[in-house]
């Protein structure tokens, strides 16, 4: 016999979704006696009880869905991503790196051992050109930086993403650079070089002294400071993700960067544009 539970009214537990049938058997096993239940009539109102002399319902489901919440609370953060996001408009609010590690000093070894995925997000775009030099991790300061990524090392369980402050597809060519100086410091490839296979193979020489200028003064030169200070020499990153702000938007960067390539360095060619674009979205999709 159907129990008559209806869909879920202003509810969103995953529990209460589930389909009918599915729900009708469950409560069916907690509801079935093999004795039998007992119509007792009280004061107030009848009820159903194991015995004739029982003072509790039969139905303790009420009963039992407090105990489990008090056993299963905390425990939504094992099973689902744990979204840490700075609020827009409120420049008071602490960054998106800064809330998850006073979450971090909040629950302690026991709970932070048991999260599986945790993502950082910085919405404010910065439209104006930030120092590529400065890796601002879920917006955070060089300090908080270090920590996260000891952290990342100390907790392989968790799945780490990051958006950087600043690496955004608004600017390409800011994209473009931010993503080589990312890639350098936290993946670096002593084979490969990004940038370069970012501008192919076969760029005027005048164009090459450019970027060799770029790299040296605003590229590669802070490498090596900025691996001492995050501490990333002893950091195993593979559990982590570095991520551009914002949604990706391919007509839009491909605009953009088609009027650069052609109209800043005369480089155009439907080739080189389409390695861009590979390039900046396999960095909003999968990250660097």
């Amino acid at each position: 016999m159907a129990l008559g539970l209806g869909p879920p009214a202003e509810q969103d537990s995953p529990l209460l979704c589930l389909p009918g049938e599915l729900r009708n058997r469950i409560c069916g096993f907690a509801l079935t006696y093999s004795d039998g239940v007992y119509y007792v009539e009280g004061l107030d109102k009848p009820r159903f009880s194991r015995s004739p002399r029982a003072k509790r319902d039969v139905n303790q489901l009420k009963y039992v869905c407090r105990q489990l919440y008090g056993e299963t609370k905390g425990f939504e953060i094992s099973f689902s991503t744990v979204i840490f996001r700075k609020a827009y408009g409120k420049s008071a609010m602490p960054s998106a790196l800064a809330m998850f590690l006073r979450f971090v000093d909040s629950i302690g070894t026991k709970w932070l051992i048991s999260i599986n995925a945790v993502v950082l997000k910085e919405p404010k775009i910065l439209t104006d050109q930030e120092n590529h030099r400065n890796a601002r991790l879920g917006g955070g300061d060089v300090a908080q930086t270090a920590r996260l990524l000891h952290l990342c090392n100390d907790n392989q369980q968790i799945a780490f993403e990051v958006d950087v402050r600043g690496f955004h597809g608004a600017e390409p060519m800011g994209l473009i650079y931010h993503g080589s100086y990312l890639d350098a410091v936290y993946r670096r490839d002593p084979s490969k070089d990004t940038l370069y296979d970012l501008f192919g193979p076969d760029i005027p020489e005048d164009v090459a002294e450019i970027l060799e200028f770029m790299k040296a003064e605003f590229l590669y030169a802070p490498i090596d400071n900025d691996k001492e200070r995050y501490g990333i020499e002893d950091c195993n990153l593979s559990n982590f993700k570095l991520k551009p702000q914002g949604t990706w938007d391919e007509a839009t960067f491909r605009k953009k960067a088609r009027s650069y390539l052609d109209g800043g360095l005369g480089l155009y060619d439907e080739t080189e544009l389409d390695l861009w674009v590979s390039y900046a979205e396999e960095w909003y999709k999968v990250g660097i």
